[in-house]
């Protein structure tokens, strides 16, 4: 089954240009979007740039639903690009089977890691303070998360914070080639312990097999405003977290930033996850105030 001549038509529903034989091309996950876009904003790489369209014209082992993912992508950039004073046409399109794709690397040339995106208010139990936890482990292929996944086991039946605790993200990851490429995995059934000592809001959902833009929205908002948010592996969730949220403590082992810019959005990258859960212990942890 061939998507081409919806997924051309979906592009033109928002007002983006394509061409045909563009060969060089950025990634088009969420994180690499965002990510793009910090870049473009930074000033460090210049417009127009042009996104790969080949993956979303048939269902493949990347996207199940490659009309629906390209659809959250394209509503995604439409309120990204004004939000952020970047023209409309900074983005285009290239639908080449043949498609060389590059990545963003110079993260520690970020002087600024924020992007404006337009949001609901917050939902009105999550008034109170909170801590957002990413239930995604992602790192690389030979990876074994088994040591990563016993240290959050038993940081969830040791944690007690004075703060509601909110759950983001997939309880089990779809079985694609893009997840066995990443060793994605979730740590949802390590993080059960939590509920025995704190109030728990668990807002996953099964899998992510159709996405949802104004769902995203929502959790963005709810990442914007938490007291921190934790995250144990790169992707998109970490991307969103660092870009939109206030306060970030990640596990991360790929990707080098600017020191400088970290400290002024209190953002936190740990190669050591013990050290990283002792420094979220410390801070935000409180060894009197029981079950919230």
């Amino acid at each position: 089954m061939n998507y081409t001549k919806e997924a051309l038509e979906l592009c033109k529903t928002y007002n983006f240009s394509f061409v045909i034989d563009k060969l060089n091309v950025y990634a088009t996950g969420i994180g690499d979007i965002l990510y793009l876009l910090v870049a473009i904003k930074n000033g460090i790489i210049q417009t127009p740039v042009y996104l790969g369209l080949h993956l979303f014209t048939f269902p493949n082992e990347y996207y199940i639903a490659p009309l629906n993912a390209l659809e959250f992508r394209l509503q995604l950039l439409r309120d990204l690009l004004p939000a952020n004073g970047l023209p409309h046409d900074s983005i285009c399109w290239s639908l080449n089977a043949d498609q060389q794709v590059e990545q963003i690397s110079c993260y520690d040339a970020f002087r600024e890691l924020t992007l404006e995106l337009p949001l609901p208010l917050p939902l009105p139990q999550m008034t109170n303070s909170y801590i957002v936890i990413h239930t995604k482990i992602r790192h690389t292929l030979y990876r074994d998360a088994t040591p990563l996944k016993a240290a959050i086991k038993e940081f969830a039946s040791n944690f007690r914070t004075p703060h509601t605790i909110i759950l983001l993200g997939e309880k089990v990851p779809l079985n694609t080639t893009e997840t066995q490429w990443h060793n994605i995995q979730t740590c949802y059934d390590e993080l059960a312990g939590l509920s025995s000592n704190n109030r728990v809001i668990d807002l996953t959902t099964a899998n992510f097999d159709t996405l949802n833009y104004e769902n995203y929205k929502n959790d963005v908002g709810l990442i914007a405003n938490a007291v921190t948010n934790i995250s144990f592996g790169g992707g998109g969730s970490f991307c969103t977290a660092m870009i939109f949220g206030k306060s970030t403590y990640a596990h991360q082992t790929v990707a080098a930033y600017n020191p400088d810019v970290l400290n002024a959005y209190d953002s936190h990258m740990y190669e050591d996850y013990n050290q990283m859960i002792a420094d979220i212990m410390e801070r935000f942890g409180a060894k009197d105030c029981g079950a919230v």
